[in-house]
């Protein structure tokens, strides 16, 4: 989730949580929170400043309500946060507040059904050997 100038930095961030989204074509939207350590005193937050990034007019933080901004408009999403989600590349939208609180949200690459794997023995239920129908897992976008 950091740009390579900006690795020192300490940030949390959870797994996204997936929401359907009628209007999308059956992709579903990951919704994902962090928060910085030290934001104050981050290699982020140093960056942000120091490229003028302006604050994001309208969007605030869930957390705190203080003011954002965007690490897309500051240019800070690196692609392996798109691999990291399981999303498509270019997907990810995510806001860091003054405060070093992190929200975002990205479309998810959509899930393997299920249906190219056989239940060997047509009980619907999954056996050691792997033979029946296996979880769910996420394909890898191209």
């Amino acid at each position: 989730f950091l740009a390579r100038h900006c690795w020192g930095d300490l940030l949390y961030v959870s797994d996204p949580c997936e929401h359907g989204a009628a209007s999308s074509g059956g992709n579903d939207i990951g919704v994902y929170r962090g928060v910085f350590g030290s934001f104050a005193n981050s290699r982020t937050r140093e960056w942000i400043l120091s490229r003028r990034v302006g604050l994001e007019a309208g969007v605030n933080c869930p957390y705190c309500r203080a003011s954002v901004w965007s690490m897309t408009e500051a240019r800070l999403v690196p692609r392996s946060a798109s691999r990291r989600l399981g999303s498509h590349h270019g997907s990810v939208e995510y806001f860091v507040c003054v405060n070093g609180h992190l929200h975002g949200s990205c479309w998810l690459a959509p899930l393997s059904s299920g249906d190219d794997v056989e239940d060997s023995d047509g009980d619907g239920e999954t056996h050691e050997n792997g033979d029946a129908a296996r979880p769910l897992k996420r394909q890898k976008s191209s």
